[in-house]
């Protein structure tokens, strides 16, 4: 049984689709180039010259480490090593102008829309009318913040 996937175009769907060019897909690109001849012989130059590599023995990466690493945690709250300091510049939930909506984690569908991380602005692609998200969501949380600050 198949399975059909029903793109929504515009704002019907939660994320806007990939945009569509007239340029051809990199799958596309690399099909045309290679052969399978063509990736047997490189996969045989690549085996060959794994033979003559000779594995280090990692000292060097260990004493470019120059801090003591934070131990491991189930806090819900961000770490940094001794002497570091961290400072969030754009969190997730955070308004960017005067009449968007403070953050709460139970803010609706409405006033999420209005803050970073799920904000759309328009693309300016000449023949693209689609929007795209000016950051990623999964930015730091509000919450993680202020239990840094609270330290």
């Amino acid at each position: 049984m198949s399975k059909t996937i029903e793109i929504i175009r515009g704002d019907g769907g939660d994320e806007p689709p990939c945009l569509e060019t007239g340029n051809p897909r990199f799958g596309d690109l690399v099909a045309r180039r290679l052969k399978r001849r063509d990736v047997l012989a490189g996969a045989l130059a690549t085996a060959v010259a794994a033979l003559f590599v000779r594995p280090g023995d990692g000292r060097a990466a260990k004493d470019r480490l120059d801090f003591k690493p934070v131990p491991v945690s189930r806090a819900d709250r961000v770490a940094v090593p001794e002497g570091y300091r961290v400072q969030f510049i754009l969190p997730w939930g955070e308004p960017i102008l005067g009449r968007m909506p403070a953050f709460t984690i139970d803010n609706s569908g409405e006033d999420q829309a209005m803050q970073v991380g799920s904000l759309r602005i328009p693309m300016k692609s000449p023949g693209h009318s689609e929007m795209m998200p000016p950051i990623d969501s999964d930015m730091m949380s509000p919450r993680a913040r202020a239990s840094l600050a609270a330290k």
